[in-house]
């Protein structure tokens, strides 16, 4: 059987064994739709678990699965990748279609100060997220009109106008 990397494991999150993850290739109705996930911290899965809860927040993504059940081994699940069989993961969508075009460019405010790269964009069940490369951090930023002023494809920018502190830390 052959596996896709669908995400990783970034660290624990709490101290019953849950995870906090970032999805690669898939969206969350995707993860949802699943009953197992398999793990590996190479390039290849290594176990399966079976998964036994599901949280989707606006920036985060926390994923409790039934064999691990305390921080302990969650910790040794730290960057571990995530798999899933090939054969299920849909097809990509054609590159020009929706927002794939977008990857790669710059984010600027209104008063043309450089605020990050797109790193990609994920479709989440409220709207689509951009996942933007803040300095040493990704943050996501909310796709929706209220923010977006103009995308400048000559230059390969989108121009926004967000709230104050949404970049802020956590």
């Amino acid at each position: 059987m052959s596996f896709k990397k669908i995400g990783t494991i970034l660290k624990p999150f709490g101290l019953e064994g849950r995870l906090l993850i970032r999805l690669e290739n898939v969206d969350t109705d995707f993860l949802c739709s699943l009953k197992n996930v398999y793990w590996g911290h190479g390039s290849t899965a290594e176990e399966v678990s079976e998964i036994s809860s599901l949280s989707i927040h606006p920036q985060k993504i926390i994923l409790g699965l039934e064999q691990v059940a305390d921080r302990h081994k969650a910790e040794q699940l730290r960057q571990a990748n995530l798999f899933v069989p090939a054969e299920i993961v849909p097809e990509p969508e054609d590159p020009q279609a929706g927002y794939a075009q977008y990857i790669g460019y710059g984010i600027r405010d209104r008063q043309g100060h450089f605020l990050g790269k797109i790193l990609r964009i994920e479709s989440w069940p409220a709207q689509d997220m951009l996942i933007v490369q803040y300095g040493e951090d990704e943050k996501m930023i909310p796709l929706t009109d209220n923010f977006l002023v103009d995308i400048l494809e000559d230059r390969q920018e989108f121009i926004m106008d967000l709230p104050e502190g949404l970049l802020d830390e956590d």
